[in-house]
């Protein structure tokens, strides 16, 4: 068990996902960063830098060791978590601050909820917006991806106390 205490001068953990890929998680912070951990040993491995302001949410890749974080600044960041490169920046500035991210199955696909109220699914290989869709609840406070039957279907948490689903594919 670990506590990873480490003299905390990283500012308020506010987002964290498991990567898949070994025994790693990934954090997002109140001071803009992205943290990648071993949760064997509790080693910090790499920081990464780039967002304007907190960091709201994190998801691992199913299928590389990366991972998309998504600030205050209205950005989604994807980051390789050996090098800790930004490989893309989506940018929503008409959003406000990203408050959840999903991963799609098969990791092309994030889905990203936003204060404006609306969830947006982008390609992480090109960098295109592909749809967005108006939830009409408020804030977005949460998502989650079905990963099996119906595959890819979204839930949606909102600040108006609703929990909405939605299916892209339709």
């Amino acid at each position: 068990l670990h506590n990873f205490f480490t003299k905390n001068r990283m500012g308020s953990v506010r987002a964290i996902a498991y990567v898949p890929t070994g025994l790693r998680f990934a954090t997002g912070h109140g001071d803009g960063k992205v943290r990648y951990w071993n949760a064997d040993s509790g080693q910090l491995l790499m920081v990464m830098c780039g967002h304007q302001g907190p960091v709201n949410a994190i998801v691992a890749s199913p299928k590389a060791q990366q991972a998309l974080s998504g600030g205050d600044d209205g950005t989604v960041r994807l980051w390789c978590l050996k090098t800790g490169m930004q490989l893309l920046m989506l940018s929503q500035p008409y959003g406000g601050p990203v408050r959840a991210l999903a991963m799609i199955p098969g990791g092309n696909r994030v889905v990203v909820g936003s204060d404006d109220g609306y969830i947006r699914i982008w390609n992480i290989n090109n960098g295109l917006l592909i749809c967005s869709i108006n939830t009409g609840g408020g804030v977005i406070r949460g998502l989650a991806v079905n990963p099996s039957n119906p595959l890819g279907q979204i839930l949606v948490a909102s600040m108006d106390g609703y929990v909405r689903v939605y299916d892209p594919d339709s």
